[in-house]
Parts: structure tokens; C-alpha cells; sequence
């Protein structure tokens, strides 16, 4: 007890066998990585085995730890599942490790914690709290009337909601005169702004566009509105990134607080995003992401995926060094006869871009099946066109998959319906 061990003694221990990869990717500690990861290549189990070995048997202290996934029920999964595997290195070390402090969560939630962190304030002092607005919030805060007369006051986009509902639509090639499709623009535009940094009188002087200097002024008042007069100031999913990167730019030793800064999904970052992870990693240069490109979802929301496609130029550029680059690139989910179609249907799309020819917008990989017996099979599709029959057919499947131990689990087997208020739902149920 309270003896050193080994991160093999812990895989042997959780009874977790990683393959080269996914090893070579845990053990790596010093200058960045970049992990590119097929679907079902145990990526999150990497992330946390990696989390493991820098605390348990590098003695990194979990507060200077920076580990950031994309959703809330991700990073809940995370937390769990370190405080699962930091429970059995216990029993070997005799230790108990402590993660409260850490910073682990969404990188929305980990930024709220940013500007409060007293680490960071002049004064070595917790900052005032600020309201976050969530989407919804958002959207009836520029939806409120006074908010509305507020941000288009004295500008020309026309005198009643109706017109400036018009006037915002047309921007985004709409001729709509709803306010609910034009706030629902203004969101879209505002957010990006702040993404992207933009500093509102900058850029009313790059172009002439009388509209857009509209729309800049009406910007620079939202900012100031939900500052002003305000107790508590309040702020947006989007301008909280925003006021955590100024943060860290402007305090001093910001860039070493954190000797690990991992995250998840990175394929999902958009551009605020990829400053502040890099401007947290300038000094100490341990940058670890991990994602996959071709599971990039969120465009529509800011996300864009040549964060990760120029990850390593980036890292370059910005940190000055080359990362160490590893796929996590076994499939353990999924037959052989899904990965080689999955791969194969990769292959057919155009990822060069047409003009500048050596610019790909895809991380090259090759998807390794774990599953390789052959003649697996991999889809099965009836022919009956009677419920009832289809339902047994289904049920007879779930049963031999089970007594053959194809499944480990019955709670690994999921059905899916269109709406749970079909009468198939009961006569599965029935059937099983």
C-alpha cells in the first residue's frame, strides 16, 4: 500500500487491454498531440486511461489538469468514469485522489469557472458572478420589445417591428417580415460576431454596406446592454468565450496554470474556441485533441472542422512545434462488413479542394474492424410485411444473439421506433 505502480498494474487491475495505439497515445505526456479517431475506436476511454496516468503515475495534480468534452452528458460520463478508475488505483496506492478542483466539463462551463477563478482576477480575488443566458434565454432577451427598441433606435432599418423584421431577413436573402425568423437571424449573426471576434466599429469601417453598419450598431448595443445598470452582468454562450480568452490574454502566467489541456470532440470547436485552447497550452505546449472530422455536426452552430484538419500546422505555427500525431483508428463496435463499407463510401467523396490542389479537408484514415471473423453478419433485413410476424422474427434474432453470446448484455441490444405510440412498440414487447 502507498507504493508507486505502473499503468500496466492499473490495466490489469480494471481488466482493460489497449492496443499500440491507444497505448502509445495514453503514455504520451510531453508537447502536443493530435488523435485522430475513427467511430468506435474507444476514444473516450483513451482520454481517460491518459487522465489516469498523469495523476496516478505522473503525480499531476489533478487542478492543473484541463480535460474538456463537447456536451454535458459526455463530460458527466467522463467524470464517472475517472472517478470509477482513480477509485481502483486507490486500492493499489492507498491514496485517494481528489477531482473537485479539476476543470473538467463543457468548454462553455469551464469558461464560466475561468472568469471567476480568483487565479486570474488582478486582485487574487473571485470575481463577481455573472447569468449566463442559454439559447432560449437569448432569444426572448432580443425578442423583448424595449430590448428591440433599444439595439434599433435612430437606426435606418425602418420604424416598426415589421420593417426591421424585414430589413434583418433580407440580409440572410429572406423576405420574411416575421420577428421570430428575424431574431432568430440576429442570434445567428450576433453569435458569430463574437466567435469571431469582431470588434463592431473595426469593422463598420472595411466596407459601406449601410444594413450591416446597422446591424454592427445594434451589436455594440446588445453588448453594452447586458452590461450596463446591471448588478449582475449577464452574457452569452458566445461572448463568454469571448471575455475567457481576453482573460487569459491579458493575465499574466494565464498560459501556466494548466500543465495538460485535453479535448474532446474537437472537431466540433469553432474559432474563439481554438484561440482560448491554444492561448491555455502556450506554455507548457502539452495540447492534446482528440475528435473526427468526418463526425463534424455543428457547422451550423460556428463549429468549424478545419480546426481539426490544420491542427498540426496550427500547432506549428502557434506553439512552435510539431505535433505527435496517433489514429485511434480500431473499430471495437461494429462488424467487419459496417467498417469496410463505411471506409469504402469515405473513399468515393472529393475531399481535395479544386483549386489549390495539396488542400484536403480530410483527416486520411484507415479504419482497423475488431470484429474481422468472417462472414459475420452484419445487417439482416426481413421480408415479411406483417407486424406480427416481423415482431417475431425480431424476437426469435434477440434470443439467439443472447443464448449465443454475441452480446454480453441484453442492455446492449436497442430498438428504435419512429414514436413510441406505435402499436408495434406493444407487439414487440409482447413478441420478446
Amino acid at each position: 500500500m502507498g507504493e508507486q505502480i505502473g499503468i500496466e498494474d492499473l490495466w490489469d487491475a480494471a481488466n482493460f487491454s489497449p492496443d499500440a495505439n491507444q497505448r502509445a497515445a495514453i503514455l504520451h505526456t510531453n508537447g502536443p498531440l493530435f488523435l485522430p479517431a475513427g467511430p468506435g475506436s474507444g476514444k473516450t476511454r483513451v482520454l481517460l486511461w491518459k487522465t489516469v496516468n498523469l495523476i496516478v503515475c505522473k503525480k499531476v495534480p489533478p487542478d492543473q489538469i484541463f480535460l474538456s468534452t463537447f456536451t454535458e452528458k459526455a463530460s458527466r460520463q467522463l467524470r464517472v468514469g475517472l472517478t470509477n478508475l482513480l477509485s481502483i488505483s486507490s486500492l493499489l496506492t492507498g491514496k485517494m485522489y481528489d477531482i473537485g478542483r479539476m476543470y473538467l466539463g463543457t468548454l462553455h462551463s469551464l469558461c464560466q469557472r475561468l472568469l471567476m477563478d480568483k487565479r486570474l482576477s488582478y486582485n487574487l480575488e473571485y470575481q463577481n458572478r455573472i447569468k449566463l443566458m442559454d439559447e432560449l434565454d437569448q432569444y426572448f432577451y432580443l425578442s423583448n420589445n424595449s430590448t428591440w427598441r433599444l439595439l434599433f433606435h435612430d437606426l435606418s432599418l425602418g420604424e416598426s417591428i415589421n420593417e426591421i423584421s424585414r430589413s434583418i431577413n433580407r440580409l440572410f436573402g429572406q423576405t420574411s417580415y416575421s420577428k421570430h425568423v428575424a431574431v432568430t437571424n440576429l442570434i445567428a449573426l450576433f453569435n458569430r460576431f463574437s466567435e469571431e471576434l469582431v470588434d463592431p466599429y473595426d469593422a463598420m469601417s472595411d466596407h459601406n454596406d449601410d444594413v450591416m453598419n446597422d446591424l454592427l450598431i445594434s451589436y455594440s448595443r446588445y453588448l453594452s446592454s447586458l452590461t450596463e445598470n446591471r448588478k449582475v452582468p449577464l452574457t452569452d454562450f458566445s461572448i463568454l468565450q469571448q471575455d475567457a480568452y481576453k482573460l487569459l490574454v491579458n493575465s499574466a502566467g494565464a498560459d501556466s496554470i494548466f500543465s495538460q489541456v485535453i479535448i474532446d470532440e474537437y472537431q466540433d470547436t469553432n474559432s474563439i474556441q481554438e484561440k482560448l485552447i491554444f492561448q491555455l497550452a502556450k506554455s507548457h505546449k502539452n495540447l492534446c485533441v482528440v475528435g473526427d472530422d468526418d463526425q463534424a455536426l455543428y457547422r451550423f452552430r460556428g463549429a468549424t472542422v478545419e480546426n481539426f484538419i490544420s491542427f498540426p500546422k496550427k500547432c506549428a505555427e502557434i506553439l512552435g512545434v510539431v505535433p505527435t500525431t496517433i489514429a485511434i483508428n480500431t473499430n471495437y463496435r461494429s462488424a467487419k462488413g459496417i467498417v469496410d463499407f463505411y471506409s469504402k463510401f469515405m473513399t468515393y467523396c472529393n475531399w481535395v479542394d479544386p483549386i489549390n490542389l495539396g488542400i484536403r479537408f480530410r483527416v486520411e484514415k484507415e479504419l482497423i474492424p475488431n470484429r474481422t471473423k468472417d462472414g459475420t453478419t452484419s445487417v439482416v433485413v426481413t421480408n415479411s410485411d406483417n407486424d406480427k410476424a416481423v415482431c417475431d422474427e425480431i424476437a426469435s434474432f434477440v434470443k439467439k444473439i443472447i443464448s449465443e453470446k454475441i452480446v454480453d448484455d441484453p442492455n446492449q441490444i436497442a430498438f428504435l421506433f419512429p414514436s413510441l405510440k406505435s402499436e408495434v412498440v406493444g407487439s414487440l414487447q409482447r413478441a420478446l
